[in-house]
């Protein structure tokens, strides 16, 4: 599963079956600072191929960027549950 989050778009959750579930709004720019704050809490960081991943999950999160390196998309490949990583994603698809 995959979940796409590019500011100007609405978010996307796609399933193993090339099925996908769109949100109604578009993310915005606050948005994306909303989840690259919770990503990158403490001491982590994006390594040099644009990715990051979540302690103790199978999960990988990339970033897309820009042509200023500025990140204005991530897509979160889900490798097992861990609770609690998405909550901020879930706000976006469930309210």
């Amino acid at each position: 599963m995959e979940i796409v989050v590019d500011v100007g778009r609405p978010p996307t959750l796609w399933f193993l079956d090339d099925d996908s579930v769109q949100a109604e709004q578009d993310v915005t720019p606050s948005d994306l600072e909303v989840c690259l704050n919770t990503l990158l809490a403490g001491d982590k960081t994006f390594t040099v191929d644009n990715r990051v991943g979540i302690s103790k999950t199978l999960h990988r999160i990339s970033a897309l960027r820009n042509r200023v390196d500025y990140v204005i998309g991530l897509t979160y490949r889900i490798g097992g549950f861990q609770g609690g990583c998405c909550f901020n994603l879930a706000k976006i698809f469930l309210f």
